[in-house]
């Protein structure tokens, strides 16, 4: 048995001779990038340019990172794009450096820090499986006590082409809570009587509902439709608006939501709660049931909604992001039949919705306000969108953003910097800003399907704007903008 593994190791060795390191960190380029994916499960790359000042900033960075991750099992590694450009264009590297995280050879973008410990601290958390092993009925008891809404795998094995899937999915979802097993005695406790052999099952646990659903697994595993099937199964039929659901009620694929406002401890918060419910069963999967609590005063403000006036409900429309959120106010009686009938008209597309645009809010029909462009980053609306963005001679990077939105937030003091270094720098583009959720908007070119998305839409060719999936830090931006501003080849110039 020793000498099988001496030989195992010198025949990986001898094959893995052709990925040469500098310091911990894998040098990559076109002759030996596939077999650096095949020999390692998981790798963090860096598409770079020699030329570029923000690559070379980086590279200490990243050389303190890959020593930090030296024992862990995911390798740190570079890809010279001038001298790779084949590579460059596979993965459509478009600023530098570009930072790229690999699972099983698939790519997901980097959107963490820049500094060696933030690096590895991304690193690690991706790292760390997000499904708990359960192993005994006492396990899985124990689990269930302390967590009432979870994902369970079972496997025949875990490392079947299904058990490894579903791990991936788990690590990559940020909201849901999973589990897996592939002993005989917690299938024996789940499946009783029955025996399910070589059968393999995801199992939503919840609090409401059935308390249990089941999706057996036939054939190739589908991320997409194991996926789907969690975030539906996930969700109760009226859930709180909160803090600590939000996050949940906005990765939902149900692209209608149902707003209901109500004063907790009033007499009408019982009735509407029974209301509500029983319509939410009738529109199951096709719309997503919210209650919000008066407590929640930037919800209400947002839909100008005042204290005295609830119960209230709106229905918000996501299904066509192209041209943001619909809002269709219901100004009827509090009862299952109305509800019903005003729900199932916005679906069937029967009813117009309000009139959303802030621009309409100010003066209908007048172009964008002095305050909203003298700032660094200029405030865009419906009735000045073609004239700021698709009519302007300038190059536009636009930001399309919600309120509520946590990511967009977090993004705000960035996007003032960034506006603010290009109002002196780069007199020929404008750093700009849209809530989505107040402008309606036709956008060609693209799809907005979350918050923040931000697009570049380079002069003359403004029916063609850019996708910008890079790390949202002030570099980042820069990088990407060298790019755009200076060429139409990402190869040979920066600012």
């Amino acid at each position: 048995m020793r000498a099988l593994l001496v030989f195992l190791v010198a025949i990986l060795t001898v094959v893995g001779a052709a990925v040469t390191t500098s310091a911990d960190v894998l040098v990559l380029d076109d002759s030996n990038f596939d077999e650096a994916l095949d020999l390692h499960h998981i790798m963090l790359v860096k598409f770079y340019a020699p030329w570029c000042k923000h690559s070379k900033a980086l590279e200490p960075d990243w050389v303190k990172a890959a020593e930090q991750l030296a024992n862990a099992p995911v390798r740190i590694a570079k890809v010279d794009c001038v001298e790779n450009e084949e590579l460059a264009k596979r993965y459509d590297v478009k600023a530098f450096p570009t930072l790229k995280y690999f699972r099983n050879g698939k790519p997901v973008e980097y959107k963490g820090g820049r500094s060696a410990a933030e690096i590895a601290a991304w690193a690690y958390r991706k790292i760390e499986p997000k499904s708990t092993m359960l192993k005994t009925t006492e396990e899985l008891e124990k689990f269930q006590a302390k967590n009432e809404l979870f994902t369970l795998g079972v496997f025949k094995s875990l490392d079947s082409a299904a058990a490894l899937a579903f791990k991936d999915l788990a690590d990559d979802d940020e909201v849901h809570l999973y589990a897996i097993s592939a002993h005989e005695e917690i299938k024996n406790k789940l499946f009783y009587p029955r025996t399910i052999g070589d059968k393999e099952f995801v199992i939503v646990f919840k609090p409401f509902d059935e308390l249990r659903a089941d999706l057996a697994l036939t054939g190739k595993f589908s991320t997409d439709k194991v996926s789907n099937f969690v975030k539906y199964q996930s969700t109760p039929p009226v859930q709180e608006f909160s803090a600590a659901t939000m996050r949940r009620i906005a990765a939902s694929p149900i692209k209608h939501h149902v707003l209901f406002f109500t004063h907790k401890e009033a007499e009408h918060h019982a009735t509407a709660m029974q209301v509500y419910y029983e319509v939410s069963v009738e529109f199951r999967n096709q719309a997503l049931f919210v209650n919000v609590p008066s407590t929640e005063q930037q919800v209400l403000s947002y839909f100008k909604i005042e204290s005295p006036n609830l119960p209230a409900m709106v229905l918000i429309d996501f299904s066509d992001t192209s041209k943001g959120m619909k809002q269709f106010p219901y100004s009827g009686d509090l009862s299952v039949a109305e509800v019903s009938a005003f729900v199932s008209g916005v679906l069937e597309g029967n009813l117009e919705p309000a009139p959303t645009s802030s621009a309409d809010e100010e003066k209908k029909g007048e172009k964008v306000s002095p305050q909203d462009t003298f700032g660094n980053v200029v405030v865009v609306k419906r009735d000045s969108y073609k004239e700021i963005v698709m009519e302007s001679d300038k190059d536009v990077l636009l930001e399309f953003y919600a309120p509520w939105c946590g990511h967009c937030k977090n993004l705000a003091p960035v996007w003032e910097q960034l506006g603010a270094k290009m109002k002196t720098t780069q007199p020929s583009l404008t750093v700009a800003k849209i809530d989505l959720t107040a402008n309606d908007v036709d956008i060609t070119g693209a799809n907005v399907e979350g918050f923040p998305t931000i697009l570049f839409y380079p002069r003359g060719q403004k029916y063609k704007p850019v996708l910008y999936s890079g790390a949202r830090d002030l570099q980042s931006f820069e990088s990407f903008l060298v790019s755009k501003l200076k060429s139409h080849s990402f190869m040979n110039t920066e600012l």
